[in-house]
């Protein structure tokens, strides 16, 4: 896919939904997702299967959600989840 990604500081999966980047700094967890589309759904973070970060995010097109946490996730046991299954990272 070709499309601007803007405001979040590169990506680390990207699909027709949209581009998502997760970074680790300082004991954070900084999650940002640049939309395609519309979206109306959830978003979460898991270390392994426990829930640390859920949030229903409303995007329209070309715009960004940003947020964070704090948490120590081993980049092994991390997935993030837009919806059931628009967007998985793992």
């Amino acid at each position: 896919y070709w499309y601007p990604v803007m405001h979040s500081k590169g990506f680390v999966e990207a699909n027709e939904y949209g581009a998502l980047n997760v970074k680790h700094e300082e004991g954070w967890l900084k999650i940002y997702f640049s939309s395609v589309q519309s979206i109306n759904d959830w978003l979460e973070v898991k270390d392994g299967d426990q829930i640390v970060f859920s949030k229903k995010i409303s995007l329209a097109p070309l715009k960004v959600f940003a947020d964070s946490v704090k948490a120590k996730i081993n980049s092994g046991n991390l997935t993030v989840a837009l919806g059931s299954n628009k967007l998985i990272y793992k």
